[in-house]
């Protein structure tokens, strides 16, 4: 294990990290249980922390100055590693016992659109317990691996991926707390660990045989040849049409596009004249149109829901066609004797669809609200 200079000062901070959030959950137990107030909580962590960075700062520095980088070395991986190691085992164990994705009652009755993140977020994991307690294995295992010299890069391994989701998923999800920086460091701690031995691995990977000495005839080496290229220009095909489908979108699709939300009836006419549609099974309440158009749902007056079709033709004309066969990608059953087509209007987030509906002439004006469609970077 040799880091080069710039390496082993990263290494130290990490350490230095490691040991803070560390001490962060020991202080903030007892200042829990003491009922310390915050501003003392937080001044005697800070010196806490002022003396151990003072600490760290000593230490590096005279054993760097007397050469002794492996000891520093040796110090910095194995504070990593037990840092590492039990805040796995702290955060898996409860997983296995099924007790650490408790999401609130109240977010389960609750409208999907007013779910927090971290409900959200918190209802997907739990929701099956056998993925929990796998979840909780796949921590606490490899955490205890970690603190047997032969057996941690293993550990640190098989943690990369673990660590890394339970990184993205503070990221991307507003968690709260101190989750996010406790799931940097930790990280930051794996990857440290996994880069002490960044020679050995690539010295490994440079002694795996990629090309065996095998001796096929003609005919088999020009068919895995063929199979091989196949296989690539395959790749090369999807990955073209997929991203030329993204940036190069038809007029048609751009319509579809601006069209997509959620919508509720504002007021209906009928043959001319204004319907109360009360609960008549045969008007749609609200529409639900959304960007992967097989996913579309109606909701009719009596608060039963359909999947539907939409169709849409370059002079603002449309089809709306029931599917009887629901979402998904099972075969369209589209149920004709409830088609509603004409030409559709939208203005203002207001959504006017005038048509005929088997012999009713119908004029449907639905106003645009939330949810909105999910956007992306571009």
């Amino acid at each position: 294990m040799t880091l080069p200079r710039v390496g082993r000062y990263i290494s130290t901070v990490v350490s230095v990290l490691g040991l803070g959030i560390f001490w962060l959950i020991i202080c903030a137990g007892f200042f829990l249980e003491f009922g310390m107030n915050q501003t003392t909580a937080v001044l005697t962590y800070a010196l806490l922390m002022l003396w151990i960075i003072g600490g760290a700062a000593w230490v590096s520095r005279r054993w760097m100055q007397a050469g002794d980088d492996a000891s520093l070395d040796y110090v910095n991986l194995g504070i990593q590693r037990c840092v590492l190691a039990l805040f796995m085992v702290k955060y898996g164990l409860p997983k296995i016992y099924g007790n650490f994705f408790d999401y609130q009652l109240f977010a389960v009755d609750s409208p999907l659109g007013a779910v927090s993140e971290f409900e959200l977020a918190w209802y997907l994991y739990g929701l099956n317990p056998w993925q929990e307690l796998l979840a909780g294995v796949l921590e606490f295992v490899p955490g205890l691996m970690l603190l047997h010299r032969r057996t941690y890069y293993l550990g640190a391994v098989l943690l990369l991926p673990v660590v890394g989701q339970v990184f993205l998923l503070n990221l991307f999800f507003t968690i709260g707390g101190l989750t996010l920086p406790i799931a940097s460091v930790l990280l930051a701690c794996n990857i440290a660990i996994l880069w002490s031995e960044k020679t050995k691995i690539m010295a490994f990977i440079d002694s795996l045989n990629v090309s065996p000495n095998i001796h096929l005839s003609t005919a088999a080496s020009i068919s895995v040849r063929i199979g091989r290229w196949t296989v690539i220009a395959l790749a090369v095909t999807f990955i073209g049409a997929q991203t030329f489908g993204e940036f190069h979108r038809t007029d048609t699709q751009n319509t579809y596009d601006a069209l997509v939300g959620a919508y509720t009836l504002e007021r209906l006419t009928q043959n001319g004249t204004a319907h109360d549609p009360g609960r008549d099974h045969r008007f749609y309440k609200d529409l639900y149109i959304e960007r992967q158009s097989r996913w579309n749902i109606l909701r009719r007056f009596d608060d039963q829901t359909d999947a539907f079709i939409l169709q849409l033709s370059e002079d603002n004309g449309f089809s709306l066609l029931i599917n009887a066969n629901g979402i998904g990608d099972r075969p369209d059953r589209i149920v004709n004797e409830t088609a509603f087509s004409g030409h559709y209007r939208l203005k203002d987030g207001v959504l006017t669809l005038t048509g005929t509906q088997g012999d009713d002439q119908l004029e449907m004006r639905f106003v645009q609200r939330g949810p909105e469609p999910k956007t992306w970077f571009w």
